[in-house]
């Protein structure tokens, strides 16, 4: 018997029920002080992120420095299917560092 454990999240938009899926379409980056939103990094795709596309995002955030990171925060857009057939959506998620580099790495594991 081959079991599969996916990892997904149940959420509601407008009053549909959404499941998100584990690939990883975007990433944004972005500092957040006094009431004032920059954004660092973005980038939101179509499709998937390739390997090549996380290992630049894992290289700009490790390049950045330590100072500037203090104040992150990260988002991933993810693909959301619809519970009740009523289509797919794309939605930011925030994530905390930890469960960043848990993406990241994640994603790394499955090159192999």
């Amino acid at each position: 018997m081959n079991i599969k454990i996916i990892l997904s999240i149940i959420i509601i938009v407008n009053n549909n029920m959404y499941y998100t899926t584990r690939g990883i379409y975007g990433v944004k980056m972005y500092t957040y002080i006094n009431n004032n939103c920059s954004i660092i990094f973005e980038q939101k795709l179509n499709t998937l992120m390739s390997n090549e596309m996380i290992e630049e995002v894992k290289s700009f955030y490790t390049n950045l420095d330590e100072n500037i990171k203090k104040n992150f925060k990260f988002q991933i857009y993810r693909n959301c299917k619809s519970i009740e057939d009523e289509g797919d959506c794309m939605i930011w998620f925030k994530i905390s560092l930890n469960n960043f580099i848990r993406e990241i790495s994640a994603f790394e594991m499955k090159k192999v």
